[in-house]
């Protein structure tokens, strides 16, 4: 099961988009300059924000602290292009639009040299009971580790490391901002402590209770500390929650795991159906219907999905390999070889029908039916002629079938 909700990239790319509410800062708001600092980055005016905090009143006026503070939520939340999270540049935008819709664009910048995590250890030093010093290390962390992902200057496994040391610094410190709960349960997910995913992702839900990803990761970090009903409900609550079908379906399909972990087998029936329903594309859930209807002694609808899944795949050997897999561990090869057989009547491409009859050999030699096993055998061997080449691993395979056969 997947440990945590991704984009569609799949990647583990594991982090939500990390900008997600405004803090509460610990900053000084009632500082003029502060203020006058807000209105700019309210404004989208994202540069000469920037180059207010530089001006010599402000400069005077901002204790170091804070202006490490204020420049760090600058750079990494409104950043048009960086190098290397080392390197930053800013602009100004219409009020009207997203700094998502510059960002990555190429232009004419200049680039600021900044290193945050040297920027805020420094401060740390001067200033080491402030939290969002240590809040702001760990986002920049989880930051780089999001946006380089193994291609930055210390491994991917050091960076959770120092941006969940940070976060829980900050949180040690008294510090409960939504963001901090939202990336720090994530890396815990990611890292496996789902007791402390657990509780952030508690402490996220008691701040926003309508955002369905902070259900949906709660529901793992429930299930993985033993508690398959309440996460079967929380799972439940960010499918209906969410309204990108990708991510309902996601939803749902965790919802299924949970409801086959409790033997609620009919309802894990209806959630995988609702999944395959809602992205009838993905794999995972007609795959996962075939075991489960087997499971219930209806090979019937086992079938209809399996064509589903084979449909999808046609050439892949993997896929009527896990049918042999789970139609044997049942005891359905009779029924298996009929599918096999309902698919050859459909196909007429060389390399699918190869692939048909190689797995219909190994159904119908289970089931003693060594004749048509032969059979089978030969006519997976024309047809996969007729795309590969004579050293084609295929025929490796199926000399030995051969052997075994005879």
């Amino acid at each position: 099961m997947k440990a945590i909700q991704k984009k569609r990239s799949a990647l583990l790319v594991f982090l939500i988009l990390l900008m997600v509410s405004p803090a509460l800062y610990s900053v000084d708001e009632d500082n003029p300059h502060i203020q006058r600092f807000r209105q700019l980055t309210e404004e989208h005016s994202y540069q000469s924000a920037y180059n207010y905090l530089q001006e010599p009143e402000a400069m005077n006026t901002i204790s170091s602290s804070d202006r490490v503070i204020l420049q760090c939520e600058l750079l990494l939340d409104y950043f048009v292009l960086s190098i290397m999270h080392q390197m930053f540049a800013l602009k100004d935008i219409p009020a009207d639009q997203d700094i998502m819709e510059h960002r990555g664009r190429e232009g004419s910048y200049r680039y600021l040299v900044y290193k945050p995590d040297e920027a805020l250890q420094e401060a740390i030093e001067d200033d080491p009971e402030n939290p969002e010093l240590y809040f702001w290390l760990g986002i920049y962390y989880a930051e780089v580790l999001q946006k380089y992902n193994g291609q930055w200057l210390i491994s991917n496994e050091e960076l959770i490391r120092r941006a969940m040391s940070g976060l829980m610094r900050a949180e040690s410190l008294g510090y409960s901002v939504l963001r901090l709960h939202q990336v720090l349960g994530e890396l815990a997910l990611h890292s496996r402590d789902y007791p402390l995913a657990r509780g952030q992702f508690e402490r996220a839900l008691e701040i926003d209770n309508d955002d369905p990803s902070y259900h949906h990761n709660y529901a793992i970090s429930l299930y993985y500390t033993g508690e398959a009903e309440r996460a079967l409900e929380q799972a439940l609550i960010a499918a209906e929650l969410y309204r990108d079908t990708f991510y309902r379906a996601d939803s749902y399909g965790l919802a299924s795991v949970m409801a086959i972990e409790l033997e609620l087998w009919d309802r894990g029936i209806e959630y995988t159906l609702q999944a395959r329903d809602l992205e009838p594309t993905l794999y995972r859930f007609p795959q996962q219907l075939i075991w489960l209807y087997l499971r219930q002694d209806n090979p019937e609808a086992a079938g209809e999905n399996a064509v589903r899944f084979f449909e999808m795949y046609p050439t892949n050997p993997s896929v009527p390999s896990s049918f042999i897999q789970t139609y044997g561990e049942y005891g359905y090869f009779p029924e298996l070889a009929e599918l096999f057989e309902g698919l050859l009547e459909k196909h007429t491409q060389d390399e699918v029908r190869g692939n048909i009859f190689f797995h219909l050999t190994i159904a119908r030699e289970a089931l003693d039916d060594l004749d048509g096993a032969r059979q089978a055998m030969e006519a997976a061997r024309m047809h996969f002629s007729r795309v590969f080449d004579a050293d084609h691993e295929v025929f490796r395979q199926l000399d030995r079938m051969a052997d075994q056969i005879n």
